[in-house]
Order: structure tokens, then C-alpha cells, then sequence
């Protein structure tokens, strides 16, 4: 029985101490021109590409980020959550100028919110088909919703309010080391805003 199978028999390079887990939190090489960002949470089955080449090149190769932040897909058949939360992604320096916030976001704020954006895409991975481990390439599979596309488009806001909550439970517990500490304070009040608007757009009322 091999209790490192989840995190691809590398228990020093991911985090699955006891083979039990769904999804594993890999530590691989940063993604170029983004330093200290850790690899994104991958599911079982063998990936080539390690999880952080693979939501690279989902994003800027194929596209396939939809001008989200994060996403649930597929990659040489292992199931990926990525977090495109990026400090120099165009969106990031938007939001930056649009709120007049310190840029780039520093490292320990950046870090509080790839943390619960990662929670956030992992809690996905129930809904996800599973991937097809004999595929090669990168995919971004529709979620597993059932019923007729009026029933599905319901089902996905209620996923996502849900989901766009629980990131949000996640950030209002994060604290700034210091309290006056600009950067970080006001990139945390930018995102709990964001995701406030987001539970509103799929039909709910923000909590916190």
C-alpha cells in the first residue's frame, strides 16, 4: 500500500502525511515572475506538468481562467485547483488603481488570500467530474449539476454564494501582523468587498 500515492510518492515536496486525503497541497517551485507562490492543491493521478505549469498554462495559454481568479481543472489527468489570484495579472493592477491600493499586494496578504481562494477552489473538487486519468492536455471541466439547464444554472448559484461565503468566513478571520500596515489592511477590506459582491450576484446576502 503506498500511503504517498496522493501527493505522487513525494511526501517531502506535497502534504499528505497519512495517503488519505483528496486533494493534496503541493509545495513545488514557485511560478515564474511570482515568487514564494506554492503549486495549487491537486487531486488524485499522475500529472506530468507540475500543478503550478499546469494552472500557468491554463490561464495564459488557453485561456481558460474565464477572467476568474480560480478554477477547478484538469491536467495529464490529475484534477487541479488553481488559484490565479496573480499581483501583476492586469485585474490585480485594476483593482489596485480603481481602489487606490498600495501595488503589489505584499507577500503576507497575498498569502491570506491564496489560502482561502485555494479553500474555496478545493471545496469545488465535490462537484467535479472526476478527471479522466488516460487524458492528456488541460481541460476545465463543467461542474457535475444535474436536472434541466434552468435547474443547473440553479444549482451553480448555489454553489457559488455558498462558496464565495465560506472564502469570505475564511478572510474576515485573517489579521495584518500590523494593524496599520496599509498594504496589507487594504488589500484584505478589497477582498472581503469583492466577495461580499459576489454572494450578492448569485443571489444571496453576504454575511461578515
Amino acid at each position: 500500500m503506498n500511503l504517498y500515492q496522493c501527493d505522487d510518492s513525494a511526501p517531502i515536496a506535497m502534504l499528505d502525511a497519512f495517503g488519505t486525503m483528496a486533494a493534496c497541497v503541493a509545495q513545488a517551485g514557485p511560478i515564474p515572475d511570482e515568487p514564494g507562490r506554492r503549486d495549487p492543491p491537486t487531486g488524485p493521478g499522475p500529472a506530468a506538468m507540475s500543478a503550478g505549469d499546469c494552472c500557468k498554462k491554463a490561464k495564459l495559454d488557453l485561456k481558460l481562467d474565464y477572467g476568474s481568479h480560480g478554477g477547478v481543472i484538469c491536467c495529464d489527468g490529475k484534477m487541479i485547483a488553481c488559484n490565479w489570484w496573480w499581483p501583476h495579472d492586469d485585474q490585480i493592477k485594476a483593482r489596485a488603481k480603481e481602489k487606490k491600493l498600495p501595488h503589489p499586494p505584499s507577500a503576507e496578504v497575498e498569502g491570506m488570500i491564496a489560502d482561502c481562494m485555494t479553500k474555496h477552489e478545493q471545496a469545488h473538487f465535490g462537484v467535479t467530474p472526476p478527471c479522466d486519468k488516460k487524458q492528456k492536455g488541460i481541460d476545465r471541466p463543467d461542474p457535475n449539476f444535474k436536472g434541466t439547464d434552468a435547474e443547473k444554472e440553479e444549482q451553480k448559484k448555489a454553489e457559488e454564494r455558498e462558496k464565495n461565503q465560506e472564502e469570505l468566513d475564511c478572510i474576515n478571520k485573517k489579521k495584518c501582523k500590523d494593524p496599520n500596515d496599509t498594504n496589507c489592511n487594504g488589500w484584505l477590506k478589497s477582498r472581503k468587498e469583492h466577495l461580499r459582491d459576489n454572494v450578492r450576484l448569485y443571489g444571496g446576502n453576504p454575511k461578515g
